[in-house]
């Protein structure tokens, strides 16, 4: 069954390769003029802050131990949520393939900790509705939500484990380097294969052309949703749930890229449909007392 997918899949790209030249051609447009001017350096600084900062702190480990982990293991959390997805996920599955933490820990964390990255929310969603406070709010909701599901699943307790010798400040940032680079060529790999697949099924099920841009990827969902007709608190409630979600582009990048952490899709997907329903509950008190 996998095979003859594949080669449909194949043959179709060939029937269609001037459509998927045009789309790959969009796709490395977006990534080089929008998504590597804004994620490059803030995942560099996020990487090197989360190697350099080894210090024992009691304040640190009393907010941890509620969310169930220890100081060093709240700084990774708080790190990738920063860094947003796909981001967030590859950092905490590099730690886990250093074995700083166990796969147990790396799953734990990843499908708790998704969310857009700091500079999406604040500089592409307040572009988008013409409006910082939406995206604060925004980003508000999302913060409560991870740690609603940090504090659901708090038995499960991640202890970070210590550096076996001291590393120079160089060397982390040679690391943090590598890392970022590492995670951008993995970003724009899956960009371009994601954009092939959407042009593809827009082409044989032009039906659903709004199902499958809503499902598949987020921020061309979120623009759509900007340009439309619906009430801003709508709007709101909505962006708070494609947000949530993530989209399938988003689900394949983690998934296909934190192989060390042996996420479980299943298990994701249920993280995400709770996260959703926290959102959108959220969205909705906010709509309650806030005008935008």
């Amino acid at each position: 069954m996998k095979f003859i997918a594949v080669l449909l899949l194949c043959v179709l790209s060939f029937w269609h390769s001037e459509w998927l030249l045009i789309s790959s051609r969009e796709s490395i447009v977006f990534f080089f003029e929008q998504l590597l001017p804004s994620m490059f350096f803030l995942m560099v600084v996020i990487r090197l802050f989360v190697s350099v900062v080894n210090t024992k702190s009691h304040c640190l480990d009393r907010i941890g131990n509620s969310l169930g982990m220890d100081g060093q293991a709240l700084i990774l959390a708080f790190s990738a949520f920063m860094l947003g997805f796909p981001g967030g996920a590859l950092l905490i599955n590099e730690f886990c393939r250093k074995q700083a933490i166990d796969v147990k820990a790396a799953r734990r964390l990843i499908y708790c900790v998704s969310c857009a990255s700091i500079s999406f929310m604040l500089m592409t969603i307040s572009t988008l509705f013409h409006s910082l406070s939406f995206a604060l709010f925004l980003y508000l909701i999302q913060f409560i939500s991870v740690i609603f599901l940090l504090s659901a699943t708090r038995r499960n307790r991640i202890e970070m484990q210590k550096e076996q010798k001291a590393i120079s400040f160089f060397q982390s940032f040679s690391q943090a380097i590598s890392f970022s680079l590492h995670a951008m060529a993995a970003i724009l790999a899956y960009l371009l294969v994601i954009s092939s697949i959407r042009s593809l099924l827009l082409i044989y099920f032009s039906l659903f052309d709004s199902l499958v841009l809503l499902t598949l990827e987020f921020s061309s969902a979120l623009s759509s949703l900007s340009q439309s007709t619906l009430a801003i608190s709508a709007q709101f409630i909505c962006a708070s749930a494609l947000l949530s979600f993530g989209g399938f582009s988003v689900h394949l990048q983690v998934l296909g890229s934190c192989e060390e952490s042996r996420l479980n899709y299943g298990i994701y997907f249920g993280y995400r449909m709770i996260q959703v329903l926290i959102s959108v509950l959220l969205a909705v008190i906010v709509c309650t007392f806030v005008s935008f």
